[in-house]
């Protein structure tokens, strides 16, 4: 059988085996008191592959979750040392659910001019949970709109409704309860009609 190709090759110069018995928190610990690339290599080494394949499932596209991944990953010094960070792996999931989403959004306003129902189907996708969405400044407004809401309801909102993924998938990802992530899913669409409405409002004045 033929070997998997990697998309990083260059994980081969990351050598992570000193630290291979500290846990993440312990390895964020000691990046936060010393720094060192050698520390910070190893939470990169240790997450890398499961960054891509989270971006990759949430993109749809290789070159787009590879060039996610490494900017998720060469941002996370300054991060590292700026958030105090309790769970990482929790942290690095939402790191990476908000940048994909906001690379979603670039891509999709990129396609607002002449839609077309028939080949855009990547848009159409997006906007199923928005008949009323039809237009440029109307995809801007639902953007904001999720911009604004918390993180824990724009976490559920995206992963659900973005990603397609069930309440069991978001709950066991995030480290919520299926019963909270309704919860924070109800309570978003909430505050999102609340907005829309709101905007719609405005422009009828």
């Amino acid at each position: 059988m033929a070997r998997k190709h990697s998309p990083f090759p260059m994980l081969k110069f990351f050598k992570s085996e000193p630290f291979k018995h500290l846990t993440d928190e312990e390895l964020l610990a000691r990046y936060r008191q010393r720094g060192g690339n050698r520390v910070l290599n190893a939470l990169i080494d240790r997450y890398l592959h499961i960054v891509y394949g989270a971006a990759l499932q949430y993109l749809k596209n290789q070159a787009d979750a590879e060039d996610a991944t490494m900017e998720i990953m060469g941002s996370l010094g300054p991060k590292l040392r700026k958030y105090d960070i309790q769970n990482f792996s929790s942290w690095l999931y939402a790191v990476v659910n908000n940048h994909c989403y906001k690379t979603v959004k670039k891509r999709a306003a990129s396609r607002t001019e002449d839609i077309d129902e028939n080949n855009e189907p990547g848009f159409m996708e997006f906007m199923q949970h928005n008949a009323l969405l039809e237009r440029e400044a109307q995809f801007d407004k639902l953007s904001d709109a999720i911009d604004e809401l918390n993180p824990e309801q724009r976490q559920c909102i995206t992963a659900f409704y973005l990603q397609q993924k069930t309440y069991k998938q978001i709950a066991s990802e995030l480290g919520y309860t299926e019963n909270q992530v309704k919860s924070y899913i109800q309570n978003g669409k909430r505050n999102l009609r609340t907005q829309i409405a709101k905007w719609y409002e405005s422009q009828t004045k």
